[in-house]
Order: C-alpha cells, then sequence, then structure tokens
C-alpha cells in the first residue's frame, strides 16, 4: 500500500496489521495510525522517505505468542518514527502469554523518537512450562534516536525461561547517536536501565541482555540521564541458570 498527496490518507483511528509479508509506503507524507501488528513468522515493511509514522494507540508489544515463531518489523527505509504515548510500553520480543519460544524484531527508522512508560526488549517474562526453550527480543536503532522512558529492561525473565534481548545500532551507520531521558524528556527525568535479569523460581531461568552501541558502526554517540543502571541481575531462588548483562 502506497500512501501520496496529503498527510494522514489513511483514518488516524487505522490499525495497521500485516497478516502478510507486505508494504506499507507513507511516501513523503506523515500518517497517524493507532497501533501496528504484524502475524506469526511474518515481516511488515514500512518505507517512506522524507515520510513520518505516528503511533497514537496504547501498548506496542511485538513478539510471537506461539512456540518456535517469530515477528518482524522493519522501518529502515522510513525517514522519521514517532512513538508518542507516556502512559504505555514498547516492547518486543516473546509476549507474556507466550507458551514457549517466540521472538520478535524490529528495525527503526532512520529518525526515531519514542517517549513511554518503559522500553524493553524480551523484557515481558513469557512463561515456558517445558523449562527449556530460549525466546529473543532484538531492535535495532536507526541513525538518531530518542528514547524516554522511566524504565528501559534489556531482558527481563521471570521462571522457567531462557530470554536473550538485544538493543543495537543498525550496521553500516556513520556517526548515529541514542540520547536516553526518563519519560518526561527532560535533563532531569533519568530512566532505571536492566541489562539481563532472571527472577527466581526455576533452576532453568536464565536472562542474557546486550546494549551495544559499537558493533557495526563508526563514531557512535550515548547520551544518557540515567538513575540506576542494574546489569546481570539474578534472583536465586531455586537455583536460576544466572543473568549477564553487557
Amino acid at each position: 500500500l502506497t500512501l501520496s498527496n496529503g498527510n494522514n490518507r489513511l483514518p488516524t483511528g487505522t490499525l495497521v496489521n500485516f497478516i502478510g509479508n507486505s508494504t506499507l509506503d507513507v511516501g513523503a507524507t506523515s500518517q497517524a495510525v493507532t497501533n501496528i501488528t504484524v502475524g506469526d513468522n511474518l515481516t511488515g515493511t514500512v518505507n517512506g522517505s522524507g515520510g513520518t509514522l505516528i503511533l497514537n494507540g496504547n501498548n506496542f508489544y511485538l513478539g510471537g505468542v506461539n512456540e518456535n515463531v517469530g515477528q518482524t518489523l522493519s522501518a529502515s527505509g522510513l525517514s522519521t518514527f514517532i512513538y508518542n504515548n507516556p502512559g504505555y510500553n514498547v516492547s518486543v520480543g516473546p509476549s507474556s502469554s507466550s507458551p514457549g519460544t517466540g521472538d520478535g524484531t524490529v528495525t527503526l527508522a532512520a529518525t526515531t523518537l519514542i517517549t513511554a512508560a518503559s522500553f524493553g526488549a524480551a523484557n515481558r517474562g513469557h512463561n515456558d512450562a517445558w523449562e527449556q526453550s530460549a525466546a529473543y527480543g532484538t531492535v535495532y536503532l536507526g541513525q538518531v534516536n530518542t528514547l524516554n522512558a522511566t524504565t528501559i529492561q534489556v531482558v527481563y525473565s521471570n521462571t522457567r525461561t531462557k530470554d536473550y534481548g538485544t538493543v543495537r545500532f543498525s550496521n553500516g551507520l556513520t556517526g548515529p547517536s541514542l540520547k536516553i531521558r526518563g519519560t518526561g524528556g527532560t535533563d532531569i527525568d533519568r530512566a532505571d536501565i536492566t541489562i539481563g535479569y532472571a527472577g527466581a523460581g526455576s533452576a532453568y531461568n536464565y536472562g542474557s541482555g546486550l546494549l551495544d552501541l559499537t558493533t557495526g558502526v563508526t563514531s557512535s554517540m550515548l547520551d544518557a540521564r540515567v538513575g540506576t543502571l542494574t546489569l546481570g541481575n539474578l534472583v536465586s531462588n531455586n537455583g536460576g541458570s544466572g543473568a549477564a548483562g553487557t
């Protein structure tokens, strides 16, 4: 679907649901929608040179609910992506209701502004009854990224899970930047960041989080105001496997 000849050619209450491997091209327009969903084992693509996509709904969650499935959203061909919902959450990776491995991958636009209560990769704590499968959440940042969220979690793993989360820049960028603030977005607003958390309750529980702002890029920049930074926190009860944060 290609949009042209003015902004908001779709109703601003539209839910974009990718039920096949397909593309929404906003062109050079600005389009607001309530949310985006992607079907299991599918890739949704959003393009738009000079264009802007705005999510004005509630929580934005992307990741498979069922075992051994994934959901992928690519906005690398979009100029600007805006999520401005300070009372809601952004999460990429397995659903909290997932019975097993359900992965999520998002590639953000060249310029991205996210304002949310929380932001995370593999942080919804899916519950795996078999206590052995792994689930992944991956976010690829664009050229210019502003992340305003009071809570940032790269893997927050609950009982009976093995979760892996990564937030990094897309390969090949020169001078990419990431600015982090609390939800308010000012310099006095701090974000609490957790990278790699594994909760108590199972010997199989494991969480590994990675925030990588150097691999595959040149001269990256980070401007962050942080309240509490936690790396590799294992809450031991039944002898969880471990937690790693980098």
